[in-house]
């Protein structure tokens, strides 16, 4: 796949269908079970106040990945983050540049909204997440499990 003609947007209401699909295959990825339903997809990503922001990755063949922001802070530091609650990409879809598109636009978002770093989280065993995320801008912080930031602008998120 050509990465030109991957459109990253932020999702609709009429991405439900198709998103809801992708968040249950990440979530038989990593061996759980999808609990979302369409009523809490609304409610969460398009509701009167959203919990999350969810960006989707569009190619011809429809969705094909999304990642989901939530808003975190360092109050006392005074710095506004972003954190990478999920970053999926469908399996017939991976290693196409996809993922790197949604971490791009993500990070795009982070300095729209004045954040200062991006966070994001894998399992222990996830080893090819960890690498994809250390190629792509973030740095491993001491933590267990693992936990990664990236900075996107301004001061040192140290």
């Amino acid at each position: 796949m050509d990465t030109t003609s991957i459109n990253v947007r932020d999702a609709t209401p009429a991405d439900s269908d198709a998103l809801l699909g992708l968040v249950h295959e990440l979530a038989a990825h990593h061996g759980d079970v999808g609990e979302l339903t369409a009523e809490g997809l609304r409610r969460d990503a398009f509701g009167d106040a959203p919990w999350v922001q969810v960006l989707v990755a569009e190619a011809e063949d429809g969705l094909v990945g999304y990642t989901a922001l939530s808003r975190i802070g360092r109050l006392h530091y005074a710095q506004r983050g972003l954190n990478m609650h999920h970053l999926c990409v469908s399996a017939a879809h991976r290693g196409q540049g996809v993922g790197q598109a949604l971490v791009a636009a993500a990070r795009d978002r982070a300095q729209a909204e004045g954040c200062i770093y991006i966070t994001v989280g894998t399992d222990p065993d996830n080893l090819h997440a960890q690498g994809f995320y250390l190629a792509n801008g973030f740095e491993r912080r001491p933590s267990y499990p693992p936990y990664f930031a990236m900075q996107v602008q301004g001061e040192d998120m140290s």
